[in-house]
């Protein structure tokens, strides 16, 4: 377990699922070291004072993101740690993301590599790349969201009957503010982005964008 999510971890909360980077991550330091640096070197090229630190730099800079990079889910929260010296997190609850999706290239889908994609509610966006295994992730992340809807489900059944005498106004479930033009057109901007990007497919466009016309 990463240092970061093992000392984050509040009460009654699990660690469900880790992600890691692939070793597709090592491809360009590696390229860059083999076909530059190496050549440079072995040529006693005055270059060398320029391709050894860069060289360097990416063999360290990604040896740094391996082994300190932490995405992991929870029983109650989506976790992402980057960076070490201005380190990065990003906490979203689960039941504050709507959807995840896989993106995958050619090269992704021969390495077993992807790019996942986390759409919460308020146009929040997550997107962590170059992860081993994406798919398992997905599944894993669908997973503990339906874990959390139960127990979520089943806690508020449980306040509801052993709560005070008093009487409780149900509220409608969908009694959600309309969403104004503007909002309307900045969800569907990024959405149609998603779409040009290949994250979605046509059909999972069409209907996110019904949901958002509807709201």
């Amino acid at each position: 377990m990463g240092k970061y999510i093992n000392s984050s971890l509040v009460e009654g909360e699990t660690l469900l699922h880790e992600a890691h980077y692939n070793k597709i991550i090592w491809l360009w330091p590696v390229v860059f070291n083999v076909f530059i640096t190496l050549p440079t070197l072995l040529a006693s090229s005055p270059f060398l004072l320029i391709t050894l630190p860069i060289g360097l730099i990416l063999l360290i800079r990604t040896y740094l993101k391996v082994h300190t990079d932490e995405f992991s889910i929870t029983s109650q929260r989506l976790f992402i740690k980057t960076g070490v010296i201005s380190r990065n997190t990003t906490e979203i609850s689960l039941s504050k993301i709507e959807a995840v999706y896989v993106s995958q290239g050619i090269i992704d889908r021969a390495c077993g590599c992807g790019t996942i994609v986390c759409r919460g509610t308020g146009s929040t966006y997550a997107c962590i790349s170059n992860i081993d295994d994406p798919h398992e992730f997905r599944k894993a992340f669908q997973s503990a969201q339906d874990r959390y809807a139960r127990h979520d489900a089943e806690t508020g059944g449980q306040k509801a009957v052993t709560g005070s005498d008093e009487p409780q106004t149900e509220k409608p479930e969908n009694a959600k503010k309309p969403l104004s033009l503007s909002d309307k057109v900045e969800k569907l901007t990024q959405l149609k982005g998603l779409l040009d990007s290949g994250i979605l497919t046509q059909e999972e466009f069409d209907r996110e964008k019904a949901k958002i016309l509807n709201q």
